[in-house]
């Protein structure tokens, strides 16, 4: 009788993990202002890697099934566990250099980076996985990979273990880029969009040099 109470507790506690890890129900997406430079670093590296910021021909929401769900945590935990975190600085002599990560490891946007190229090879679009930047908890620049879903938008972070909706982070966040053209980013306005009315904002040509 002890070993069935005990198989009994043992099964509602799977079974409430199980729905912890289960694909989110619907939340909210960023909502987006007016247009606005794209990081110097980031044009950069798109001098060099013309291929990975070509626009897109449409701006893509992704439906948020278990099977995807599973790649953004397998992602975000591969990653995460496998890049040593180093500055620019001490890695490349410079102060911002994106690429992705080198044989030391890599800053947060070279986890931005590896990732996005993991889940583009998983069949992904890429339109779906796009740059956003923000101030931390500790007021310091950080920038991560979102994946904008039919369930709202969510955030793959290196400082972060899981993945988390954008609005449980408790960063102030600044810009984002665009979903069919990467070169081209806007503002995070406060507030939220509902995940199933949400849109890709139309954004202006900007600059390609980012002056």
């Amino acid at each position: 009788m002890v070993a069935a109470f005990r198989w009994s507790i043992w099964a509602c506690l799977m079974s409430l993990l199980a729905a912890c890890q289960g694909t989110p129900s619907s939340l909210t997406s960023m909502r987006l202002d007016q247009t606005a430079y794209a990081p110097p670093g980031y044009l950069e590296f798109c001098r060099r890697n013309a291929e990975v910021c070509a626009d897109t021909t449409r701006a893509t929401r992704v439906q948020l099934t278990d099977a995807r769900w599973e790649q953004l945590r397998e992602v975000q935990s591969d990653v995460n566990r496998s890049v040593r975190f180093v500055s620019d600085a001490a890695q490349y002599g410079q102060l911002d250099w994106w690429t992705y990560p080198g044989p030391r490891g890599g800053d947060c946007e070279d986890y931005v980076l590896e990732k996005q190229r993991r889940l583009i090879a998983m069949g992904w679009p890429r339109s779906s996985l796009v740059f956003a930047t923000g101030m931390n908890e500790a007021n310091v620049y950080h920038a991560v990979l979102v994946a904008v879903t039919d369930r709202g938008d969510f955030v793959l972070d290196n400082r972060r273990r899981s993945v988390e909706h954008w609005a449980e982070l408790p960063y102030k966040w600044m810009l984002r880029q665009s979903q069919s053209s990467p070169r081209h980013w806007l503002r995070i306005a406060s507030g939220a969009v509902p995940a199933a009315t949400g849109t890709a904002a139309q954004v202006a040509s900007l600059p390609s040099d980012g002056s």
